[in-house]
């Protein structure tokens, strides 16, 4: 597969827009702090 000057600009465009229309969804969550002390039975709970 030849990688042109076309196929990169596009790649790219499709890359940046995948970026911005997830990256609104990742910002908008709010991170909580969980304090005290927390008892971990399994690697799969975490």
């Amino acid at each position: 597969m030849f990688f042109t000057k076309r196929k990169a600009i596009i790649l790219i465009i499709i890359c940046s827009i995948f970026f911005i229309l997830t990256y609104n969804d990742v910002r908008s969550k709010e991170f909580q702090i969980i304090y005290g002390t927390k008892l971990v039975i399994d690697g799969d709970t975490i």
